[in-house]
């Protein structure tokens, strides 16, 4: 009942061949391939596999981005500086040491292709302080900090802003203090160097799109490169640091991301 001949025709005779009709549906089984049960299920699975795994992707894509930004606009300024203190002689010496940035600006210029130059402050720039503001690394708001004073042109995408705070090179602000001596990266410092790294885009934010530079007579440094004085990491590049201390939660992570390479801070606190 359950068995069956089949003949199998080979090099021009025919054989019979024994076979049982439960082999048969066996076979006939294994041709059909998947369920749709078991199709949806495995799409279901990949999909919450993705739905995890996609948005760490992209966070890692955007950090890859940031950091070669900020890379190219750090090559580019300290090429551009090297050349101009070659030509021209440290910025104590350079004719126009306006402390708005605009003399910083021009030699800068020269060196790198810098367009559009113009002064924050007045209304009819593209990157002025009536429209472009900024919070801080943590979303507060940084009181005078939120705008940007100095002179600004575009770099490849993105706007860079100097500013002359002691023409005279002998230091400001924190990098004042007798703390800063010869041994400290920040000797002899002349002013600041914003650079948004995406221009006008969102989100205007201090160490995530802003970061900060200081000249010296000698160099531009990432600021936050150690030692620092007074101010560290946890106050300045730390986005639970709930409290303002006269310092900007942000301006110190471009020193961060250019030495490490990452953007952990965003995740918790960091230290070197």
């Amino acid at each position: 009942k359950n068995h069956c001949i089949t003949s199998i025709f080979k090099k021009g005779l025919y054989l019979q061949k024994n076979c049982y009709y439960s082999d048969m549906e066996h076979h006939h089984k294994l041709k059909n391939g998947f369920t749709l049960a078991e199709v949806l299920i495995t799409l279901g699975v990949i999909g919450v596999v993705i739905a995890m795994t996609l948005p760490t992707l992209i966070n890692q894509y955007k950090e890859k981005v940031t950091l070669h930004k900020l890379e190219t606009a750090y090559s580019l300024l300290s090429n551009a500086y090297n050349a101009a203190l070659f030509d021209d002689g440290t910025p104590d010496t350079w004719e126009n040491k306006n402390k708005n940035g605009l003399g910083l600006a021009e030699t800068f210029a020269k060196k790198i292709n810098l367009q559009n130059i113009c002064l924050t402050t007045d209304l009819k720039c593209h990157f002025n302080t009536k429209t472009t503001t900024y919070t801080s690394l943590n979303g507060y708001d940084v009181g005078s900090y939120k705008t940007i004073v100095g002179t600004v042109g575009n770099m490849n995408g993105m706007k860079v802003i100097f500013y002359f705070n002691a023409p005279e090179c002998r230091g400001f602000n924190q990098y004042a203090w007798d703390s800063v001596t010869e041994k400290s990266p920040y000797y002899h410092a002349c002013g600041t160097i914003l650079v948004d790294i995406n221009g006008n885009q969102k989100p205007n934010r201090w160490g995530v799109d802003l970061f900060k530079f200081i000249l010296t007579d000698s160099k531009i440094v990432p600021d936050g490169t150690p030692p620092t004085p007074y101010y560290s990491l946890k106050t300045s590049c730390n986005p639970n640091m709930t409290s303002w201390d006269g310092s900007v939660n942000g301006s110190f992570c471009g020193a961060w991301l250019l030495t490490n390479k990452n953007m952990d801070y965003l995740r918790k606190e960091v230290k070197w």
